[in-house]
């Protein structure tokens, strides 16, 4: 069996960029818990009012 080959064309210096956004969008889920408590109590918010980003955010993941 033969090792994979990529296509012409294809550079390997795509992969690591693909990478790291992929790691700063799931990172995004982490980090709305240190967010959270801080933009609830600036803006008044309710758990349930601040829950939408997170939410959206999660969605679009």
């Amino acid at each position: 069996m033969s090792p994979p080959v990529a296509p012409p064309g294809w550079s390997r210096w795509l992969v690591p960029p693909a990478a790291l956004s992929v790691h700063l969008s799931i990172g995004q889920a982490y980090a709305w818990s240190v967010f959270k408590p801080p933009l609830e109590s600036a803006l008044g918010l309710s758990g349930t009012q601040s829950a939408l980003p997170f939410q959206l955010g999660i969605v679009m993941l």
